[in-house]
């Protein structure tokens, strides 16, 4: 099914997409008697690019979003408006969504513990931006991360790339949180891991109910900090 609906994408986006055409020169060897004089400059018929997968997905989406601004009454000719449909499109694919694309996940440093620490490291206010997938708008805020150490200890920048690179996809906070600490879990080879979510949700302050004061808290956490008291102390630790 996932493999049809790239191929499909591909297909759709060969379709849509239009390439400038290029033209290859090459210097033509003299030739003998009444054959050419001269050098002639001779235009090479180009096969297009084949797009990538990222390409075909901007150009299946761009039209796509054409057409909701031509429904909402938008002029598409106005010369601020005219490109906007393929600036969202790049936007969406290589940008709010790159989360969606495995290729990009990120490569990960980390150390085996020769120190043999095992207290708790916390890294705290992590910058976050996510969309929401119940209304595709954003949510921003803060990630925390507390784990114990076992065999390897991790890079802190590697947490930042982690948080961020899962927080690019449309989810539900809830699962975010999830996702953030299973992936730890999986680099840091232990369950003893803990991740709170602390956002705010445009969905919430602009729309609906409207409340610009309400914020979301989320915690997800395995291992050692199934312990009460060990969630507690993360929890200190971010006062």
């Amino acid at each position: 099914m996932l493999a049809n609906t790239r191929k499909n994408i591909r297909e759709l986006a060969t379709k849509q997409c239009t390439f400038a055409k290029e033209q290859c020169t090459y210097m033509k060897k003299p030739k003998t008697g009444r054959d050419v004089e001269k050098n002639e400059v001779v235009s090479l018929p180009t096969t297009p690019p084949v797009p990538s997968e990222a390409d075909a997905k901007i150009a299946a989406i761009a039209p796509l979003f054409e057409e909701i601004m031509n429904i909402l009454g938008l002029d598409t000719s106005d010369e601020h408006l005219r490109d906007s449909p393929m600036r969202v499109a790049r936007t969406y694919v290589s940008e709010l969504f790159a989360g969606l694309n495995p290729a990009l996940a990120p490569d990960l440093t980390t150390f085996p513990n020769h120190f043999q620490f095992h207290s708790m490291l916390v890294e705290k206010n992590i910058r976050l931006h996510s969309v929401s997938a119940i209304q595709f708008l954003p949510f921003s805020g803060k990630v925390h991360v507390g784990y114990f150490p076992s065999r390897q200890i991790i890079g802190l920048s590697n947490i930042h790339k982690i948080a961020d690179y899962c927080a690019r996809r449309p989810q539900l906070q809830e699962q975010l949180t999830h996702q953030i600490l299973e992936a730890l879990q999986q680099a840091l080879q232990t369950p003893d891991v803990i991740v709170a979510l602390d956002t705010r949700h445009e969905g919430v302050q602009r729309r609906g109910v409207s409340d610009p004061t309400c914020g979301t808290f989320s915690m997800d956490y395995g291992g050692k900090f199934e312990s009460a008291a060990h969630r507690q102390a993360f929890l200190a630790a971010l006062d």
